[in-house]
C-alpha cells in the first residue's frame, strides 16, 4: 500500500514520465508550482514566448526549485494535500492506512524534491560549456573565474602536502560543467604531482564531461587518471524514484566497477565544486552523501551564490539591514544587500541594460527607506513596459531560469554540520569596503570543511 501511494503521489507531480511537467502533472498542482509557464512544447513556441509579453516572467521557473526551507512561503502545501486527496485512489489508501496522512505528506515532500531535480535536469541536460559561458559566466563579469582561482590555490597546496607523504589522491568534481573548477587546480600542480592524482568528474552534462576530459589530457594526465561519471549529482542522498531499480550511488558504483574501481564511498580525498550545489532544493541529503563519499580526514571545498532574495515573494527589506551570519573571517554583506545584488544580477542575465538595473536598485533602496515591502516578480510584471526598451536582443538559447536553490550561507553551514562536517572556513572572498550594495561580489561565498578522522 505504501509503495502504491508513493507511485500515485509521484504521478500527480508529473514524475512518471520524462515529458515536460505541464503535460504530465495534475493541472492544479502545476499551476501552483509553475504559474508563469505556457505550453511551450516546441523550440519555435519557446522563441516566440521569449519575444512576447510573457517575457521575462516566463523565465521564472518552477517553484519546486526554491530552497526547501523557503518553499512553504511560496506554495500552500496544505492546499496540495487537498488536491492530492481528490484522487480517489489516494484518498482510499490514506483513509484505510493508520498513518495515511503522515505518509501522504512524506511522499508529497519527496515528490517535490524529485520535481525540482526533473526541472533542473531538463534545463541542464541540453546545456553545453559554451552556453554556460555565454548565459552565466560572462554576465557575472568573471566572478566565477576569480572564485575558482582562489579555491584552486588552497586545494592545490593541500594536494601537494599529501603527495609529499607519498599518497596518491582521488579528487571528485561535483557538477563539472565546463571544467572551470577542476582545471585551475590541476594547472597549479607540476607534471610529477599531476601523475599522482585521480580525478572523478560527475555531471549530467555529457558535453561538459567530454570537454573537461579533453583539457585534462592536454595538461598531461593519462586516460586512466580521469573518470567521467555521467550521472545526476542532484539525486545523491535521496530515496530512489518509484519504478527505478537503484539510486544514483548504485548507478555510480556500477560505472566504477566497469572501470575497475571498487568503490566511491569512503574513498575520496577531496570534493570540489563551483556554483553547482545550489541546483538542488534540499541540500541536506546531498551533503550527507558527500560526507559518506569522503575518506575520514577528507575535505570539501566549494563556492556558491547565497542570498535572501527568494526567502518569500514579498519582503520588507528594511528588516534585513543586518550582516549575513556564519562567516569565519573577513567582511559579510548585509542581508538586504544580497537581495539587491541578486535581483540586479538577474536583470543582467535576462539581458536588460545597466539603466534597467539602476531603476530596479533605486526602487528597492527607496522601499528600504520607507520600510515598505518589495516583490521582485510583481515588479517585473508591473514594470515590463518601462524596462522593455532597455532589453538587449535575447539569444536563441534562452537565459537561465531565475527561480533557483540559492540559500543564505548559514543554511549551508547548518546542513553540513548536521551530517558531521567540521567547518574550516566560510567567508566572502571578494567583498571589500568599496563593494556597493548591488555588486555581485555580495553573493559569492567560499566554504571549506573536513570529515573528522
Amino acid at each position: 500500500m505504501k509503495e502504491q501511494l508513493k507511485r500515485l503521489v509521484f504521478k500527480e507531480f508529473g514524475l512518471h514520465s520524462k515529458k515536460p511537467s505541464w503535460k504530465t502533472t495534475n493541472p492544479e498542482i502545476h499551476k501552483m508550482l509553475h504559474p508563469y509557464e505556457g505550453k511551450l512544447d516546441t523550440a519555435k513556441k519557446r522563441l516566440e514566448a521569449l519575444n512576447s509579453e510573457k517575457y521575462p516572467l516566463i523565465q521564472a521557473g518552477d517553484f519546486s526549485r526554491l530552497p526547501w526551507e523557503f518553499l512553504p512561503n511560496w506554495v500552500d502545501l496544505g492546499k496540495i494535500n487537498e488536491i492530492l486527496l481528490k484522487n480517489p485512489k489516494i484518498a482510499k489508501i490514506v483513509r484505510n492506512t493508520s498513518n495515511g496522512g503522515t505518509l501522504l505528506e512524506k511522499y508529497r515532500d519527496e515528490a517535490l524534491k524529485w520535481r525540482a531535480i526533473k526541472e533542473y535536469s531538463h534545463e541542464w541536460n541540453t546545456a553545453t560549456p559554451e552556453m554556460i559561458k555565454k548565459a552565466v559566466v560572462e554576465p557575472a563579469g568573471g566572478i566565477p573565474a576569480k572564485a575558482n582561482e582562489l579555491n584552486a590555490e588552497v586545494v592545490a597546496e593541500k594536494i601537494r602536502k599529501k603527495i609529499r607523504q607519498n599518497k596518491e589522491l582521488k579528487l571528485l568534481d561535483v557538477g563539472t560543467g565546463g571544467g572551470g573548477t577542476v582545471l585551475p587546480i590541476v594547472e597549479k600542480l607540476n607534471p610529477n604531482e599531476r601523475k599522482k592524482i585521480k580525478i572523478i568528474l560527475l555531471d549530467v552534462m555529457k558535453e561538459g564531461l567530454k570537454e573537461t576530459k579533453r583539457k585534462l589530457l592536454g595538461l598531461g594526465l593519462d586516460k586512466e587518471q580521469i573518470i567521467t561519471l555521467n550521472a545526476n549529482f542532484l539525486e545523491l542522498g535521496l530515496p530512489k524514484m518509484p519504478g527505478k531499480k537503484f539510486d544514483v550511488l548504485e548507478k555510480i558504483r556500477r560505472i566504477l566497477r566497469r572501470k575497475k574501481i571498487k568503490r566511491l564511498v569512503g574513498n575520496v580525498d577531496f570534493v570540489v565544486s563551483g556554483a553547482a550545489l545550489h541546483h538542488v532544493s534540499d541540500n541536506a541529503p546531498l551533503f550527507s552523501a558527500l560526507y559518506r563519499i569522503l575518506k575520514p580526514g577528507g575535505e570539501i571545498h566549494f563556492f556558491d551564490w547565497g542570498h535572501y532574495a527568494r526567502m518569500k515573494p514579498e519582503m520588507n527589506l528594511s528588516k534585513l539591514e543586518e550582516p549575513v551570519e556564519g562567516i569565519t573571517r573577513g567582511l559579510a554583506p548585509l542581508k538586504s544587500h544580497t537581495v539587491l545584488a541578486m535581483n540586479s544580477t538577474w536583470l543582467s542575465l535576462l539581458q536588460y541594460s545597466a539603466k534597467a538595473k539602476e531603476k530596479l536598485v533605486n526602487e528597492m533602496k527607496e522601499k528600504i527607506k520607507r520600510k515598505e515591502s518589495f516583490n521582485f516578480l510583481k515588479w517585473l510584471e508591473e514594470n515590463r513596459g518601462r524596462i522593455q526598451r532597455e532589453l538587449k536582443p535575447i539569444p536563441k538559447n534562452a537565459p537561465p531560469l531565475f527561480i533557483e536553490g540559492h540559500r543564505p550561507l548559514k543554511m549551508y553551514l547548518k546542513n553540513m554540520r548536521k551530517v558531521g562536517f567540521k567547518i574550516i572556513d566560510a567567508y566572502y572572498p571578494l567583498i571589500t569596503k568599496k563593494t556597493k550594495p548591488s555588486d555581485v561580489e555580495n553573493l559569492l561565498f567560499l566554504i571549506r570543511a573536513k570529515k573528522p578522522k
